[in-house]
């Protein structure tokens, strides 16, 4: 059921939940997994009470296939998942222990009060990282008097891939200055999906440029 419909039958959209970490699988990481050249999401976590921790998935297994979708890359993942219809059942394809695998699991709901907690928690789920607003004493130490974010947490997905780090300030992105969390999310909404978006950041005394990648919904 698409947004529009779910809105129109249900006042609310529903996304579908997997329940795992998930981060890059890089050249070292792919060869160490026994493959031929970086692809999928490497499972970082699996959330406990989770549809990944009912269908037995671990650390250490790599996605390379959800509900008949070829998972090139991490960023993939989180938009698949969140488009699947809850209680469907669906076949994942894994590498495990060098192995292929193929596992069913029935998605769940992400609940409202999750994500209402994780958002204002500053957490950009497609994006794999967690950031905050600075704090005013942060701000003077930095110089920096109206714009800027921190990043918390990286765990996986486009974040990773960009090259972004827990401690990162972000102070623009596609040249326009990010000044709130809040602002970061509307600012992202505007922007083309799938191709890199150039993103300033502030790390050690230094500033650096990284190309970011949003998922395509």
């Amino acid at each position: 059921m698409n947004v529009a419909k779910q809105l129109q039958t249900k006042g609310y959209v529903s996304r579908g939940w997997l329940g795992v970490l998930i981060q890059p699988v890089t050249k070292e990481l792919a060869e160490s997994f026994g493959l031929d050249r970086p692809t999928g999401a490497l499972i970082a976590q699996v959330m406990p009470d989770s549809p990944a921790s009912e269908a037995r998935l671990q650390p250490g297994d790599i996605i390379l296939e959800f509900d008949g979708h070829k998972v090139e890359s991490s960023g993939q993942l989180p938009p698949i998942v969140g488009n699947t219809p809850v209680g469907k059942r669906v076949k994942i394809k894994i590498l495990r222990d060098g192995k292929p695998r193929t596992v069913e699991v029935t998605i769940r709901e992400l609940k409202e009060e999750k994500l209402k907690t994780a958002q204002d928690r500053g957490t950009l789920g497609t994006l794999g990282m967690t950031v905050a607003d600075l704090t005013p004493e942060e701000r003077e130490e930095l110089g920096l008097k109206d714009h800027g974010v921190r990043v918390v947490e990286v765990t996986g997905g486009p974040a990773a891939e960009a090259g972004l780090r827990k401690g990162d300030i972000i102070e623009s992105v596609n040249h326009r200055p990010v000044k709130s969390v809040k602002g970061l999310r509307e600012l992202l909404e505007t922007l083309p999906k799938g191709k890199p978006i150039p993103v300033l950041i502030r790390r050690n005394d230094g500033a650096l440029f990284l190309a970011l990648t949003l998922p395509k919904s």
